[in-house]
C-alpha cells in the first residue's frame, strides 16, 4: 500500500470520531500513537508496549533512512516503470522498502492498540493467525485460490519484480515474510480493528462497512503494482464483512491479507524472470533524506 503523508492518516482518524463510539475505546490515546507509536500507551501506564513500538517504529524508520541515502538506493520514480508495468529493485532499495513498511505498520497496529488500551487482539495472536488451521478452513481458501490461479496466466500487462544482481528472487520472496506480516497485521488492525468496529457498531453493517471500505480504497493509488482505489475499496468490502460475520475477530482477514500479497508477489517475481530482457535503471548519486 502506498504511504500516505501523514496528514492524510489524520485526516482519517479525524473521521472516525464523526461516528460515535460504540465501546469503551481511547480516541485521543489511539491518535498519539498514530503520530508516534508508544505514546498513547505510555499515557495509559503500559510502558513496555510503548518502549516495543517506539523502539520497532524508531529503529525501521532509522534504518530506512539510512538506506535511502545511499547512492544506489532508488526512489519510487525509478523503481516503478507505470508503463511497462515493471518494478525495479536492488538489494538497497528492496530493504529500504521494507523497514519502511514496518515502521509505518507499527504506527497502524500502535494506534490501534492504544485505541482499545491493549484489550483488543495482541500482535503476536494476529502474526500467528496466517498459519492458524482455525483460519485457513474458513472461508480463506476461496479469495486464494483464485489469486494463486492467477500466478498461471502470462498476461503481458501483469505487473513484474525485475531485480538486479545484487538480489535474487528467492531472497525476496523469503523477506516477503517479514514484510506482508506487518502489512496484514497493520492494515487490518487498523482499518478493520478500528474503523470498521466502530463504523458499524454506530451506524449498522450495511453503511458501515460501506464508509470503512471507502477510506481503506482511498488509501490505495494503483501505483507501483498496488490495488487501485476501486479495487481496494471492493476487497475492503469483502474483508469488512467477514470481520462483522466473525463478531470482530481479525484473524481471518489478517490470513486472508497476508497470504494474498504473498501469492501477488510471487506472481510479480515470476513474471519478472520472463522479462529479464528489461532494461535495469542506474540509480543516480544524490544526497537526499
Amino acid at each position: 500500500m502506498p504511504r500516505k503523508p501523514v496528514t492524510w492518516w489524520l485526516a482519517v482518524w479525524l473521521a472516525l470520531q464523526a461516528a460515535p463510539a460504540a465501546a469503551a475505546v481511547h480516541y485521543w490515546q489511539g491518535l498519539g500513537s498514530l503520530v508516534l507509536p508508544g505514546l498513547g500507551q505510555a499515557a495509559q501506564g503500559r510502558y513496555g508496549p510503548a518502549a516495543v513500538h517506539g523502539g520497532l517504529w524508531l529503529g525501521t524508520g532509522l534504518g530506512a533512512a539510512a538506506l535511502a541515502r545511499r547512492d544506489d538506493y532508488m526512489d519510487a520514480n525509478q523503481r516503478s516503470s507505470e508503463g511497462d508495468r515493471i518494478l525495479y529493485y536492488n538489494r538497497t532499495t528492496y530493504y529500504g522498502d521494507l523497514l519502511s513498511t514496518v515502521s509505518f505498520d507499527t504506527q497502524l497496529f500502535s494506534a490501534y492498540d492504544a485505541f482499545y488500551a491493549g484489550e483488543a487482539q495482541s500482535a503476536g495472536e494476529l502474526m500467528a493467525a496466517p498459519f492458524r488451521p482455525t483460519y485457513l478452513r474458513r472461508t480463506t481458501w476461496i479469495p486464494l485460490l483464485v489469486r494463486g490461479a492467477l500466478i498461471f496466466d502470462d498476461g503481458e500487462n501483469d505487473w513484474a519484480i525485475v531485480t538486479d544482481d545484487s538480489i535474487g528472487p528467492w531472497e525476496i520472496g523469503a523477506a516477503n515474510a517479514v514484510r506482508y506480516e506487518s502489512v496484514a497485521v497493520g492494515e487490518e488492525a487498523f482499518f478493520r480493528g478500528v474503523a470498521n468496529r466502530q463504523l458499524t457498531r454506530a451506524w449498522g453493517t450495511v453503511v458501515g462497512v460501506a464508509a470503512s471500505s471507502v477510506l481503506f480504497g482511498l488509501a490505495h493509488s494503483g501505483r507501483g503494482g498496488s490495488a487501485d482505489v476501486a479495487g481496494a475499496a471492493a476487497y475492503g468490502a469483502y474483508l469488512g464483512t467477514l470481520h462483522v460475520r466473525n463478531d470482530y475477530d481479525l484473524g481471518e482477514g489478517v490470513a486472508i491479507h497476508f497470504w494474498w500479497n504473498v501469492l501477488t508477489a510471487v506472481d510479480y517475481l515470476r513474471n519478472g524472470e520472463d522479462r529479464k530482457d528489461a532494461v535495469f535503471p542506474i540509480a543516480t548519486i544524490r544526497g537526499r533524506f
